[in-house]
């Protein structure tokens, strides 16, 4: 009996050991932020569940080009929130990125082979894009004919690039399909197959 009690104490103590030594320990139990892609003057709003005293750093990277209007700088924004607690800190980085009123992104899909088809379907990241940035136009990036479906419009690009208003307006976030006919090189040898499919697509950042 009494070597059992001793190692119930023990234990006991070294449980509690563990629970004070992690009480002690500054942690971040989520960081989170209402958008990831902004345009110039818009807000952000961050929400965070911390042990130990919080802070919230800031730093900024600009990408440009000779000749770069201010207008057109594309931002990073990076927030890093730091946890600390007994001399001991905990980081967390957030980026989010101040994108032009007015740019171009472009939408990349892995394919997959469906007879003499390819099939390419992604989704444009809500949580990264929200529903502010709207489409303006779309063309092929693949230098091919694309069959394109998205938010309920179905349209037809062809090889040359040229510029479609099918998706004017839509939420650029969202599910886009894209589909192709084989070449006839493609067919000839199936390794050739393109293993991607893109668009381009001009955005425009609209305030609801």
């Amino acid at each position: 009996m009494i070597k059992k009690l001793k190692f119930r104490i023990g234990t006991w103590l070294l449980t509690f050991f563990f629970i004070f030594l992690y009480s002690c320990t500054p942690k971040i139990n989520s960081f989170t932020v209402n958008k990831r892609t902004i345009s110039a003057n818009d807000t952000l709003q961050f929400n965070w569940d911390v042990t130990g005293h919080p802070t919230l750093l800031y730093h900024q990277r600009n990408i440009t080009g000779p000749g770069t209007p201010d207008s057109a700088v594309v931002r990073y924004l990076e927030f890093t929130l730091v946890a600390q607690k007994n001399g001991k800190e905990a980081k967390k980085m957030i980026q989010v990125v101040t994108q032009p009123v007015n740019s171009t992104d472009s939408v990349v899909c892995a394919t997959g082979l469906h007879g003499d088809t390819l099939i390419a379907s992604c989704t444009k990241d809500s949580i990264r894009w929200g529903n502010n940035y709207r489409v303006v136009t779309v063309s092929s990036g693949s230098r091919r004919p694309l069959n394109v479906s998205h938010a309920g419009t179905t349209t037809l690009l062809d090889a040359a690039g040229t510029p479609s208003h099918a998706f004017e307006g839509t939420a650029l976030n969202g599910a886009w399909r894209m589909s192709s006919l084989l070449t006839a090189a493609e067919k000839a040898d199936m390794s050739t197959a393109a293993e991607k499919l893109s668009l381009i697509v001009t955005v425009k950042y609209e305030t609801q």
